[in-house]
């Protein structure tokens, strides 16, 4: 093992904490704030949207998009500089390497605000169209609200881990 592995010691402790902290937080419902009307759809959607979404999901595969993405760049980033062919036998190569882990991002951030179920229809029976309308919109941004505020740190999370230990491989 090299001494420059040693960089992913703190990385992997923040990465813990973080984790640890998605699992022992609060039921979301106990975190909302009823202060307000507790029967306005748009209140009961945000709850529901806290409830369904999963952030340790979007953490993960956010962390796990970043640190493959910045591993694949700095790696194709590398042989084009040094034109060291370890890494790839090719200029091809290097910038497939490049453009593959800037496509991969790129393919996150789309997941993202693509990905967006709608709420069940269990509490919408019944209802207004004016109240159907509020409900599914306030649900569907508080959804993209906690997906990209997961999803995002985790991938800089990722990108810091793939770039430590893209370094840790240098000589």
């Amino acid at each position: 093992m090299k001494k420059s592995s040693n960089l992913l010691y703190p990385f992997a402790t923040l990465g813990i904490l973080l984790m640890l902290s998605v699992f022992f937080s609060p039921h979301a419902a106990a975190q909302y704030n009823f202060k307000s009307d507790p029967s306005d759809p748009a209140v009961l959607s945000r709850v529901e949207a806290k409830v369904n979404t999963n952030k340790f999901v979007w953490f993960s595969v956010g962390c796990g998009t970043g640190a493959v993405s910045m591993y694949l760049a700095g790696r194709g980033a590398h042989s084009l500089v040094t034109e060291d062919s370890s890494y790839g036998s090719s200029r091809g190569l290097s910038y497939g390497q490049i453009f593959a882990g800037l496509g991969l991002a790129t393919a996150f951030q789309t997941a993202i605000y693509i990905g967006n179920s709608p709420p069940s229809t269990d509490r919408l029976i019944g209802k207004s169209p004016e109240y159907v309308e509020v409900y599914i919109a306030a649900y569907k941004e508080e959804k993209l609200e906690i997906k990209n505020t997961w999803g995002n740190l985790g991938f800089l999370l990722g990108v810091t881990g793939g770039a430590l230990a893209f370094l840790s491989t240098l000589e």
